[in-house]
């Protein structure tokens, strides 16, 4: 495994002591903490200057002891870190540091809020965005490893912008390709209450564990509401290259249908044109066909 590269996330435990070996704080468990490691972003995380230098140098599975000086850690000028009441910031202090993991990350919410780690890349280059369909495996734990939406067999269906996921899961699968996996890191600031988890009280971080079975694409066409495509079967080729030009000679069928409950058709050149497409040149319209 090589060393550390910039721009990625760091997940760690971190227990501080004085030389004299008193433990300051700690992550984990055994010395007071809550058993929740830390998780910082190379490059863009607020740390210590010791911690920015030292992350780089270590491997995964990796335990150091960092000796720093008031100056290297926080009685740093302008140190971006806050330290609570009494913590003994002017002290030369010790830092075991275990590095747990580490991976490529790509940052969502700039504030570090949502985070995402690809686990298997997906096909294609379409995104997903309002008001997409989405079909996708889902479950999640807390940031101490508790399960709070179970693995099933049955994925889970809903439509981006309906506020039926939390934001930040929604943010996280706007950035996912057709069938990639992945884990979405969100914080409590990006939890918001929905059908698929309506209870957040106490959550500080949760781990969403992502597949994206599939999603329709619905784009409102104007802008306004007037003219609204939903792909019912995907086309081939890439687009806008593949996509019929001005001047280019369509073939197509179309259905025309009410929006009544029963969705009664007017229209279809399977039944009332012979069973044969309407064939026109982009730009005509059908307006002028029909």
């Amino acid at each position: 495994m090589p060393p550390l590269q910039r721009a990625i996330r760091v997940i760690l435990h971190c227990t501080t002591r004085t030389i004299d070996g008193i433990v300051v704080n700690s992550t984990r468990r055994e010395h007071g903490g809550k058993g929740i490691p830390l998780r910082f972003v190379l490059g863009k995380s607020k740390m210590i200057l010791g911690f920015a230098e030292g992350f780089p140098t270590m491997l995964k599975g990796e335990i150091a002891m960092f000796k720093m000086q008031p100056k290297i850690h926080y009685a740093e000028d302008d140190c971006p870190v806050a330290t609570p009441d009494g913590f003994p910031k002017d002290d030369e202090l010790q830092f075991e540091i275990e590095m747990l993991d580490f991976f490529k990350a790509k940052v969502v919410a700039d504030d570090l809020g949502v985070v995402k780690k690809i686990v298997e890349e997906g096909k294609g280059w379409e995104t997903p965005r309002e008001p997409y369909e989405i079909t996708a495996r889902i479950t999640a734990r807390t940031a101490d490893g508790k399960e709070i939406i179970p693995s099933k067999e049955e994925a889970y269906f809903f439509t981006i912008g309906k506020s039926e996921v939390p934001k930040g899961l929604e943010m996280g699968i706007g950035t996912m390709s057709h069938k990639e996996k992945a884990i979405i890191f969100v914080s409590s600031t990006y939890l918001t209450k929905s059908s698929l988890m309506p209870q957040l009280e106490g959550l500080e971080e949760v781990h969403f564990y992502i597949e994206l079975v599939q999603f329709i694409q619905v784009r409102d066409m104007l802008g306004d509401g007037r003219l609204i495509k939903r792909r019912v079967f995907d086309g081939k080729g890439e687009f806008p290259m593949d996509c019929p030009l001005h001047d280019s000679l369509l073939r197509v069928h179309y259905k025309g249908m009410l929006l009544d409950e029963p969705k009664s058709v007017f229209y279809d050149t399977r039944a009332d044109n012979d069973g044969e497409p309407l064939e026109f040149c982009s730009g005509e319209g059908l307006r002028s066909i029909l």
